[in-house]
């Protein structure tokens, strides 16, 4: 019995996941970044970053890292509200929220041609869509 309401549980939440659909942002010689169009709110979105190199994180070689960003787009800033580290193998190995408490200090102005200004648009001027 107790199977049976575990699978209808599983059944009736897997209609609410929405698959990601990750389109090219921005591209240099130290990454490739990408915006969630399934996740982009008025005001949020998740962004994947991939390092061209990897890099050392809390000691743990990371190769990409996934940001969810909010945007106050009345008054250009933004505030990085998670992010999660992954390896070579797409093994999680760092996941971290900014504290409620600490929202404030995390939230920064946008700065004009940077790629926090492609965020910004990605998620306020709907673009590219």
């Amino acid at each position: 019995m107790k199977k049976f309401v575990l699978i209808g549980c599983l059944l009736a939440l897997s209609g609410q996941v929405m698959a990601a659909n990750w389109i090219l942002l921005d591209i240099n010689h130290q990454y490739i970044m990408y915006g969630d169009t399934e996740s982009r709110t008025d005001d949020k979105a998740w962004f994947k970053w991939i390092l061209l190199k990897t890099e050392k994180r809390n000691g743990r070689d990371v190769k990409e890292s996934k940001h969810y960003v909010r945007a106050n787009c009345s008054t250009n800033q933004m505030t990085l509200l998670s992010i999660t580290d992954y390896d070579r193998s797409g093994s999680m190995i760092n996941s971290s929220n900014a504290p409620s408490y600490l929202l404030d200090s995390v939230t920064r102005y946008v700065i004009p041609d940077s790629v926090g200004e492609r965020m910004f648009k990605f998620i306020c001027n709907r673009e590219p869509s």
